[in-house]
């Protein structure tokens, strides 16, 4: 069996090598008014928009794109508090998820060194603790390169429902990082639903040792895909805020009430 210029054997193995390496984050995120320092969730729920994306383990810490660092850029729902300075999205809740797995599990990113990657697209968290500090290491040297594309993928966007199973679609891509680039565009493939993905490097270091690097993380946005090279360009360390909540203030956004310039009690929504 074929599918494009590798085998179903091929495939079965990288699979095989990677699947442990990656895990679903689910991210949620609270509308919070900046005025009053009130949080808000969306229709009854205690939050107010949740995202689903890929997490990248590697040594010492694992890789997160933007869709779990900043959620709300993803969340159509947020459109109407997006240009207003009165309103702001704060991340609350993340957990994640094995690939071959169904139950959730928190993630605690609060105050961990992040490294942000060139683009903004993702970044490094040092986190030793997590996933037992065991991961793909990274390989930050390669420029022109013969490795795999590893796309996790779903029939539809996820929503932490099991209707929705996952698959892999591996296949093999030459790249090359041009001279003080950072990313390298690929050809996008025809699939219905991209959680996320990674390019990794194979090299044979022995009889029947085969070692695996990562080289990059796919970034996708519509139909534009590049590689994005796991170069360090600066830290970002989480910095605590202080802000009011209590259990009876979180409400959901569906039961807001404000008062009108006449004084007359109105919905917010």
């Amino acid at each position: 069996m074929q599918f494009g210029k590798f085998s179903f054997t091929d495939q079965q193995i990288i699979e095989d090598a990677v699947k442990d390496g990656i895990v679903v984050v689910q991210q949620d995120y609270k509308l919070q008014n900046t005025e009053t320092g009130e949080f808000f969730g969306l229709n009854g729920n205690r939050y107010f928009g949740r995202t689903y994306s890929l997490a990248v383990k590697c040594t010492g810490g694992y890789y997160l794109g933007r869709a779990a660092l900043t959620p709300w850029e993803y969340d159509r729902y947020f459109d109407k508090y997006r240009n207003d300075p009165k309103y702001r999205g704060v991340i609350s809740t993340t957990q994640y998820c094995a690939v071959a797995d169904t139950l959730y599990r928190t993630l605690d990113s609060d105050g961990q060194l992040r490294h942000e990657l060139p683009g903004g697209y993702f970044c490094k968290v040092d986190d030793k603790a997590a996933f037992g500090g065991q991961g793909f290491v990274a390989d930050t040297s390669s420029t022109r390169t013969d490795g795999w594309i590893v796309l996790l993928t779903a029939r539809k966007p996820l929503t932490g429902k099991q209707d929705n199973p996952l698959s892999f679609i591996c296949y093999r891509q030459q790249i090359e990082f041009e001279p003080d680039q950072e990313h390298c565009a690929i050809t996008p493939v025809a699939v219905d639903e991209v959680v996320g993905g990674l390019y990794i490097r194979t090299q044979i270091t022995g009889i029947g040792q085969i070692t695996m690097s990562l080289v990059g993380l796919v970034h996708v946005e519509k139909d534009k895909w590049t590689v994005d090279k796991l170069t360090s360009v600066n830290n970002v360390a989480a910095t605590p805020e202080l802000t009011p909540i209590k259990e009876s203030g979180d409400k959901s956004v569906s039961e807001v009430v404000t008062t009108s310039e006449n004084g007359r009690k109105k919905n917010e929504r």
